[in-house]
Protein backbone atom coordinates (compact mmCIF):
# COMPACT_ATOMS: atom_id res chain seq x y z
CA UNK A 1 0.00 0.00 0.00
CA UNK A 2 1.40 3.41 -0.97
CA UNK A 3 1.78 6.31 1.43
CA UNK A 4 -0.95 8.11 -0.49
CA UNK A 5 -3.34 5.23 0.16
CA UNK A 6 -2.25 4.98 3.80
CA UNK A 7 -2.71 8.70 4.41
CA UNK A 8 -6.43 8.28 4.91
CA UNK A 9 -5.76 6.49 8.20
CA UNK A 10 -3.23 6.80 11.06
CA UNK A 11 0.17 5.32 10.24
CA UNK A 12 3.65 5.59 11.79
CA UNK A 13 5.14 6.36 8.37
CA UNK A 14 3.26 9.65 8.02
CA UNK A 15 4.33 11.05 11.37
CA UNK A 16 6.52 13.97 10.41
CA UNK A 17 7.90 16.59 12.76
CA UNK A 18 7.14 14.50 15.86
CA UNK A 19 10.51 12.90 16.68
CA UNK A 20 11.22 15.20 19.63
CA UNK A 21 7.69 14.82 20.97
CA UNK A 22 7.91 11.01 20.78
CA UNK A 23 11.15 11.08 22.77
CA UNK A 24 9.63 13.45 25.34
CA UNK A 25 6.61 11.20 25.82
CA UNK A 26 8.74 8.10 26.43
CA UNK A 27 11.12 9.99 28.73
CA UNK A 28 8.31 11.52 30.77
CA UNK A 29 6.59 8.14 31.13
CA UNK A 30 9.79 6.54 32.41
CA UNK A 31 10.35 9.44 34.82
CA UNK A 32 6.78 9.60 36.16
CA UNK A 33 5.28 6.18 35.55
CA UNK A 34 2.54 7.61 33.35
CA UNK A 35 1.82 10.48 30.98
CA UNK A 36 -1.29 12.19 29.66
CA UNK A 37 -0.90 13.03 25.97
CA UNK A 38 -3.31 15.78 24.95
CA UNK A 39 -4.37 16.20 21.32
CA UNK A 40 -7.54 17.24 19.53
CA UNK A 41 -9.38 15.25 16.90
CA UNK A 42 -6.96 14.16 14.15
CA UNK A 43 -4.02 15.90 15.83
CA UNK A 44 -1.98 12.74 15.21
CA UNK A 45 -2.30 10.92 18.56
CA UNK A 46 -2.61 7.47 17.00
CA UNK A 47 0.22 8.03 14.52
CA UNK A 48 2.46 9.22 17.35
CA UNK A 49 1.74 6.16 19.48
CA UNK A 50 2.35 3.87 16.49
CA UNK A 51 5.60 5.70 15.77
CA UNK A 52 6.70 5.20 19.39
CA UNK A 53 5.88 1.51 19.10
CA UNK A 54 7.97 1.12 15.94
CA UNK A 55 10.89 3.06 17.41
CA UNK A 56 10.95 0.96 20.59
CA UNK A 57 10.74 -2.26 18.55
CA UNK A 58 13.82 -1.18 16.63
CA UNK A 59 15.66 -0.39 19.85
CA UNK A 60 14.81 -3.81 21.29
CA UNK A 61 16.04 -5.49 18.11
CA UNK A 62 19.33 -3.65 18.56
CA UNK A 63 19.50 -4.60 22.25
CA UNK A 64 19.43 -0.93 23.17
CA UNK A 65 16.81 -1.46 25.88
CA UNK A 66 13.95 -3.74 26.81
CA UNK A 67 10.96 -1.44 27.05
CA UNK A 68 8.22 -3.43 25.29
CA UNK A 69 5.60 -1.20 23.63
CA UNK A 70 2.02 -2.44 23.89
CA UNK A 71 -0.28 -0.38 21.69
CA UNK A 72 -3.97 -0.73 22.58
CA UNK A 73 -6.87 0.81 20.69
CA UNK A 74 -9.48 1.04 23.44
CA UNK A 75 -12.28 1.55 20.93
CA UNK A 76 -11.91 -2.19 20.21
CA UNK A 77 -13.56 -2.89 23.57
CA UNK A 78 -17.22 -3.93 23.40
CA UNK A 79 -19.78 -1.27 24.25
CA UNK A 80 -20.75 -3.06 27.46
CA UNK A 81 -17.13 -3.71 28.50
CA UNK A 82 -16.28 -4.13 32.18
CA UNK A 83 -12.87 -4.15 33.94
CA UNK A 84 -12.48 -7.88 33.20
CA UNK A 85 -12.58 -7.10 29.46
CA UNK A 86 -9.95 -4.38 29.84
CA UNK A 87 -7.50 -6.60 31.73
CA UNK A 88 -8.09 -9.40 29.23
CA UNK A 89 -7.33 -7.02 26.35
CA UNK A 90 -4.22 -5.74 28.15
CA UNK A 91 -2.86 -9.26 28.61
CA UNK A 92 -3.75 -10.40 25.08
CA UNK A 93 -1.92 -7.45 23.52
CA UNK A 94 0.99 -7.83 25.95
CA UNK A 95 1.50 -11.41 24.83
CA UNK A 96 1.34 -10.40 21.16
CA UNK A 97 3.91 -7.66 21.67
CA UNK A 98 6.31 -9.91 23.53
CA UNK A 99 5.95 -12.76 21.00
CA UNK A 100 6.87 -10.43 18.14
CA UNK A 101 9.97 -9.23 19.92
CA UNK A 102 11.29 -12.24 21.80
CA UNK A 103 11.74 -15.78 20.53
CA UNK A 104 10.64 -18.14 23.27
CA UNK A 105 8.63 -21.35 22.99
CA UNK A 106 6.72 -20.92 26.26
CA UNK A 107 5.86 -17.38 25.26
CA UNK A 108 4.45 -18.48 21.92
CA UNK A 109 2.25 -21.00 23.71
CA UNK A 110 0.87 -18.48 26.20
CA UNK A 111 -2.87 -17.93 26.13
CA UNK A 112 -5.47 -16.03 28.13
CA UNK A 113 -8.19 -18.61 27.51
CA UNK A 114 -7.61 -20.31 30.86
CA UNK A 115 -8.50 -17.16 32.82
CA UNK A 116 -12.27 -16.97 33.13
CA UNK A 117 -12.51 -13.76 35.12
CA UNK A 118 -9.79 -11.13 35.39
CA UNK A 119 -9.32 -9.02 38.49
CA UNK A 120 -6.38 -6.76 39.22
CA UNK A 121 -4.69 -9.54 41.21
CA UNK A 122 -5.16 -12.22 38.55
CA UNK A 123 -3.95 -9.82 35.85
CA UNK A 124 -0.79 -9.05 37.84
CA UNK A 125 -0.22 -12.79 38.36
CA UNK A 126 -0.50 -13.49 34.62
CA UNK A 127 1.67 -10.48 33.76
CA UNK A 128 4.38 -11.67 36.14
CA UNK A 129 4.40 -15.06 34.37
CA UNK A 130 4.69 -13.31 31.02
CA UNK A 131 7.62 -11.17 32.14
CA UNK A 132 9.37 -14.29 33.45
CA UNK A 133 8.94 -16.00 30.06
CA UNK A 134 10.65 -13.09 28.30
CA UNK A 135 13.75 -13.86 30.33
CA UNK A 136 15.53 -10.61 29.62
CA UNK A 137 16.92 -8.33 32.33
CA UNK A 138 14.84 -5.36 33.40
CA UNK A 139 12.04 -6.01 30.90
CA UNK A 140 9.33 -3.34 31.18
CA UNK A 141 5.97 -2.82 29.48
CA UNK A 142 4.81 0.53 28.11
CA UNK A 143 1.07 0.57 27.45
CA UNK A 144 0.13 3.11 24.78
CA UNK A 145 -3.58 3.59 25.47
CA UNK A 146 -5.28 5.22 22.50
CA UNK A 147 -8.74 6.79 22.99
CA UNK A 148 -8.33 6.46 26.75
CA UNK A 149 -11.64 8.20 27.49
CA UNK A 150 -13.14 4.77 26.81
CA UNK A 151 -11.91 3.54 30.22
CA UNK A 152 -11.60 6.81 32.12
CA UNK A 153 -15.22 7.85 31.67
CA UNK A 154 -18.17 7.26 33.98
CA UNK A 155 -18.92 3.98 32.17
CA UNK A 156 -16.40 2.30 34.44
CA UNK A 157 -16.63 2.18 38.22
CA UNK A 158 -14.42 4.63 40.09
CA UNK A 159 -12.54 1.72 41.60
CA UNK A 160 -11.13 0.76 38.21
CA UNK A 161 -9.00 3.90 38.15
CA UNK A 162 -7.75 2.94 41.60
CA UNK A 163 -6.77 -0.43 40.13
CA UNK A 164 -4.77 1.29 37.38
CA UNK A 165 -3.05 3.45 39.99
CA UNK A 166 -2.18 0.36 42.04
CA UNK A 167 -0.84 -1.34 38.91
CA UNK A 168 1.37 1.64 38.10
CA UNK A 169 2.59 2.62 41.57
CA UNK A 170 1.71 -0.21 43.96
CA UNK A 171 3.91 -2.86 45.56
CA UNK A 172 3.30 -6.17 43.73
CA UNK A 173 4.94 -8.80 41.54
CA UNK A 174 5.49 -6.46 38.56
CA UNK A 175 6.21 -3.23 40.46
CA UNK A 176 8.31 -0.84 38.41
CA UNK A 177 7.73 -2.79 35.20
CA UNK A 178 4.44 -1.23 34.05
CA UNK A 179 4.11 2.23 32.46
CA UNK A 180 1.17 3.89 30.73
CA UNK A 181 0.60 6.75 28.29
CA UNK A 182 -3.01 7.89 27.96
CA UNK A 183 -4.09 9.83 24.88
CA UNK A 184 -7.11 12.08 24.73
CA UNK A 185 -8.33 15.65 24.64
CA UNK A 186 -10.53 17.71 26.97
CA UNK A 187 -11.69 14.61 28.85
CA UNK A 188 -8.14 14.12 30.15
CA UNK A 189 -8.37 17.49 31.94
CA UNK A 190 -11.46 16.27 33.75
CA UNK A 191 -9.60 13.10 34.64
CA UNK A 192 -6.45 14.78 35.96
CA UNK A 193 -8.37 17.52 37.81
CA UNK A 194 -10.49 14.99 39.70
CA UNK A 195 -9.26 15.10 43.31
CA UNK A 196 -10.19 11.44 43.70
CA UNK A 197 -8.05 10.37 40.72
CA UNK A 198 -4.45 9.97 41.92
CA UNK A 199 -3.08 9.09 38.46
CA UNK A 200 -3.66 12.64 37.26
CA UNK A 201 -1.56 14.06 40.08
CA UNK A 202 1.37 11.75 39.23
CA UNK A 203 1.27 11.85 35.43
CA UNK A 204 3.37 14.06 33.19
CA UNK A 205 1.58 16.25 30.63
CA UNK A 206 2.52 16.28 26.94
CA UNK A 207 0.73 18.39 24.32
CA UNK A 208 0.43 17.70 20.60
CA UNK A 209 0.56 21.04 18.83
CA UNK A 210 0.45 21.98 15.15
CA UNK A 211 3.21 20.97 12.77
CA UNK A 212 5.77 23.43 11.48
CA UNK A 213 6.08 24.29 7.79
CA UNK A 214 8.92 21.82 7.19
CA UNK A 215 6.78 18.92 8.46
CA UNK A 216 3.89 20.01 6.21
CA UNK A 217 6.31 20.01 3.27
CA UNK A 218 7.24 16.40 4.11
CA UNK A 219 3.54 15.48 4.16
CA UNK A 220 3.09 17.06 0.74
CA UNK A 221 6.08 15.14 -0.68
CA UNK A 222 4.65 11.89 0.71
CA UNK A 223 0.97 12.37 -0.10
CA UNK A 224 0.25 15.07 -2.63
CA UNK A 225 -0.28 14.26 -6.29
CA UNK A 226 1.31 17.45 -7.56
CA UNK A 227 4.36 17.94 -9.80
CA UNK A 228 7.67 18.10 -7.94
CA UNK A 229 8.29 21.68 -9.02
CA UNK A 230 4.99 22.77 -7.42
CA UNK A 231 5.34 20.97 -4.08
CA UNK A 232 7.06 23.75 -2.17
CA UNK A 233 4.50 26.33 -3.26
CA UNK A 234 1.66 23.89 -2.62
CA UNK A 235 2.95 23.05 0.88
CA UNK A 236 3.01 26.77 1.73
CA UNK A 237 -0.62 26.98 0.64
CA UNK A 238 -1.56 23.95 2.77
CA UNK A 239 0.27 25.36 5.79
CA UNK A 240 -1.35 28.78 5.40
CA UNK A 241 -4.84 27.26 5.39
CA UNK A 242 -4.44 24.51 8.00
CA UNK A 243 -2.01 26.27 10.32
CA UNK A 244 -0.13 22.96 10.49
CA UNK A 245 -2.98 20.98 12.07
CA UNK A 246 -1.87 17.44 11.22
CA UNK A 247 -5.09 15.77 10.11
CA UNK A 248 -6.32 18.73 8.12
CA UNK A 249 -2.90 19.16 6.47
CA UNK A 250 -3.04 15.56 5.23
CA UNK A 251 -6.59 16.01 3.97
CA UNK A 252 -5.65 19.13 2.04
CA UNK A 253 -2.49 17.51 0.67
CA UNK A 254 -4.50 14.61 -0.70
CA UNK A 255 -6.88 16.91 -2.62
CA UNK A 256 -4.79 19.60 -4.35
CA UNK A 257 -7.65 20.58 -6.66
CA UNK A 258 -9.60 21.80 -3.60
CA UNK A 259 -7.04 24.57 -3.10
CA UNK A 260 -7.30 26.11 -6.55
CA UNK A 261 -9.18 29.40 -6.87
CA UNK A 262 -9.83 32.59 -4.96
CA UNK A 263 -9.19 32.25 -1.24
CA UNK A 264 -12.70 33.19 -0.13
CA UNK A 265 -14.24 30.60 -2.45
CA UNK A 266 -11.66 27.98 -1.40
CA UNK A 267 -12.38 28.58 2.30
CA UNK A 268 -16.14 28.34 1.74
CA UNK A 269 -15.70 25.03 -0.07
CA UNK A 270 -13.28 23.60 2.50
CA UNK A 271 -15.40 24.46 5.52
CA UNK A 272 -18.37 22.81 3.81
CA UNK A 273 -16.39 19.71 2.84
CA UNK A 274 -14.81 19.24 6.28
CA UNK A 275 -17.73 20.51 8.36
CA UNK A 276 -18.02 17.30 10.41
CA UNK A 277 -14.42 17.50 11.60
CA UNK A 278 -14.60 21.25 12.20
CA UNK A 279 -17.82 20.86 14.15
CA UNK A 280 -16.18 18.26 16.42
CA UNK A 281 -13.40 20.71 17.27
CA UNK A 282 -15.86 23.49 18.01
CA UNK A 283 -18.22 21.39 20.13
CA UNK A 284 -15.37 19.89 22.18
CA UNK A 285 -14.10 23.26 23.44
CA UNK A 286 -14.74 24.25 27.03
CA UNK A 287 -16.77 27.42 27.64
CA UNK A 288 -13.64 29.26 28.70
CA UNK A 289 -11.73 28.25 25.55
CA UNK A 290 -14.68 29.20 23.36
CA UNK A 291 -14.73 32.68 24.90
CA UNK A 292 -11.06 33.27 24.03
CA UNK A 293 -11.55 31.63 20.63
CA UNK A 294 -14.29 34.13 19.79
CA UNK A 295 -11.99 37.00 20.68
CA UNK A 296 -9.24 35.53 18.46
CA UNK A 297 -11.72 35.18 15.60
CA UNK A 298 -12.41 38.89 15.73
CA UNK A 299 -8.92 40.18 16.58
CA UNK A 300 -6.54 37.50 15.26
CA UNK A 301 -4.30 37.54 18.35
CA UNK A 302 -4.11 38.51 22.00
CA UNK A 303 -1.49 38.77 24.73
CA UNK A 304 -1.47 35.65 26.91
CA UNK A 305 -1.31 37.80 30.04
CA UNK A 306 -4.69 39.31 29.13
CA UNK A 307 -6.49 35.96 29.23
CA UNK A 308 -6.90 35.59 33.05
CA UNK A 309 -8.54 39.01 33.46
CA UNK A 310 -10.78 38.45 30.43
CA UNK A 311 -11.93 35.13 31.88
CA UNK A 312 -12.60 36.68 35.28
CA UNK A 313 -14.51 39.56 33.69
CA UNK A 314 -16.88 37.01 32.13
CA UNK A 315 -17.41 35.09 35.37
CA UNK A 316 -14.84 32.32 34.88
CA UNK A 317 -11.94 31.28 37.09
CA UNK A 318 -8.93 33.43 36.16
CA UNK A 319 -6.60 30.59 37.15
CA UNK A 320 -7.81 28.53 34.18
CA UNK A 321 -5.94 30.81 31.79
CA UNK A 322 -3.11 28.32 31.25
CA UNK A 323 -5.62 25.54 30.61
CA UNK A 324 -7.36 27.64 27.97
CA UNK A 325 -4.09 28.31 26.16
CA UNK A 326 -3.18 24.61 26.23
CA UNK A 327 -6.62 23.64 24.96
CA UNK A 328 -6.50 26.01 22.00
CA UNK A 329 -2.97 24.80 21.18
CA UNK A 330 -3.64 21.05 21.25
CA UNK A 331 -6.95 21.55 19.42
CA UNK A 332 -4.97 23.05 16.53
CA UNK A 333 -6.91 26.31 16.58
CA UNK A 334 -4.09 28.59 17.70
CA UNK A 335 -0.34 28.75 18.18
CA UNK A 336 1.82 30.63 20.64
CA UNK A 337 4.55 33.06 19.68
CA UNK A 338 6.43 33.96 22.85
CA UNK A 339 3.80 35.93 24.85
CA UNK A 340 1.25 36.15 22.05
CA UNK A 341 -1.59 33.71 21.26
CA UNK A 342 -2.46 33.77 17.54
CA UNK A 343 -5.24 32.26 15.47
CA UNK A 344 -3.60 29.79 13.08
CA UNK A 345 -6.16 27.48 11.39
CA UNK A 346 -7.87 29.58 8.70
CA UNK A 347 -10.19 26.79 7.55
CA UNK A 348 -11.49 26.37 11.08
CA UNK A 349 -11.66 30.14 11.56
CA UNK A 350 -13.89 30.44 8.48
CA UNK A 351 -16.17 27.73 9.88
CA UNK A 352 -16.35 29.12 13.42
CA UNK A 353 -16.84 32.74 12.30
CA UNK A 354 -19.91 31.72 10.33
CA UNK A 355 -21.50 30.35 13.51
CA UNK A 356 -20.93 33.33 15.80
CA UNK A 357 -24.02 35.48 16.29
CA UNK A 358 -22.00 38.54 17.15
CA UNK A 359 -18.27 39.17 17.38
CA UNK A 360 -18.80 41.90 19.98
CA UNK A 361 -18.87 39.44 22.87
CA UNK A 362 -20.31 36.33 24.42
CA UNK A 363 -23.92 35.67 25.37
CA UNK A 364 -23.75 37.83 28.50
CA UNK A 365 -22.33 40.77 26.57
CA UNK A 366 -24.98 40.43 23.84
CA UNK A 367 -27.77 40.54 26.44
CA UNK A 368 -26.28 43.75 27.87
CA UNK A 369 -26.13 45.34 24.42
CA UNK A 370 -29.75 44.32 23.83
CA UNK A 371 -30.75 46.07 27.07
CA UNK A 372 -28.84 49.20 26.02
CA UNK A 373 -30.60 49.17 22.66
CA UNK A 374 -34.00 48.92 24.38
CA UNK A 375 -33.08 51.82 26.68
CA UNK A 376 -32.14 53.98 23.68
CA UNK A 377 -35.51 53.26 22.07
CA UNK A 378 -37.34 54.26 25.27
CA UNK A 379 -35.29 57.47 25.52
CA UNK A 380 -36.16 58.38 21.93
CA UNK A 381 -39.83 57.86 22.72
CA UNK A 382 -39.52 60.06 25.78
CA UNK A 383 -37.79 62.83 23.78
CA UNK A 384 -40.56 62.74 21.15
CA UNK A 385 -43.20 62.93 23.88
CA UNK A 386 -41.51 65.99 25.44
CA UNK A 387 -41.21 67.68 22.02
CA UNK A 388 -44.91 67.13 21.33
CA UNK A 389 -45.80 68.58 24.74
CA UNK A 390 -43.67 71.70 24.16
CA UNK A 391 -44.61 72.47 20.56
CA UNK A 392 -48.24 72.90 19.56
CA UNK A 393 -47.49 71.98 15.94
CA UNK A 394 -46.35 68.45 15.01
CA UNK A 395 -42.80 67.86 16.30
CA UNK A 396 -41.83 66.08 13.06
CA UNK A 397 -42.50 69.27 11.08
CA UNK A 398 -40.48 71.38 13.54
CA UNK A 399 -37.52 68.92 13.52
CA UNK A 400 -37.66 68.62 9.72
CA UNK A 401 -37.60 72.41 9.33
CA UNK A 402 -34.66 72.70 11.73
CA UNK A 403 -32.55 69.91 10.16
CA UNK A 404 -33.36 70.65 6.54
CA UNK A 405 -35.28 68.62 3.99
CA UNK A 406 -32.36 66.40 2.86
CA UNK A 407 -31.30 65.39 6.37
CA UNK A 408 -34.90 64.75 7.38
CA UNK A 409 -35.40 62.43 4.39
CA UNK A 410 -32.33 60.42 5.42
CA UNK A 411 -33.81 59.97 8.91
CA UNK A 412 -37.14 58.84 7.49
CA UNK A 413 -35.35 56.35 5.19
CA UNK A 414 -33.34 54.92 8.11
CA UNK A 415 -36.54 54.47 10.12
CA UNK A 416 -38.12 52.59 7.21
CA UNK A 417 -35.23 50.05 7.07
CA UNK A 418 -35.04 49.62 10.83
CA UNK A 419 -31.86 51.55 11.64
CA UNK A 420 -33.80 53.88 13.99
CA UNK A 421 -37.09 53.39 15.76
Amino acid sequence: MSLIEQAGRPTPEICYGRADLCRRIVRSVLDNGSALVFGGRQAGKTSIFLRIRETLKEEIANDAMCLVPVYIDLTSLPVDAVPHDVFRLFLTESIKSCVMLVSHRKLRERSVVSVTHFTLDSFITELAKLVKCVARPNVRLLYLLDESKRILSSRFPRGFQDNLFALLYGDHAVSGRVYMAFSGAQELYKFCEDDTSPIGSRSAFQFITNLDQDAVLEIVYACAKVPVERRLEFSERVFALSGGQAGLSVRLALCPDDLDGEESAVLDALRAKHSSLLRVWAMALSKEARLIQDFLLSQGSMECEEIPSRLEHQGFDRYRGDRVIEELLFSGIAHKNETLLLLSNRVYAAFASAHILSKTGNENERSVWAAIEQLEILLRSLVRLKYNERWTINSDIRIGTTLGEENWKKIIRNISIGVFT
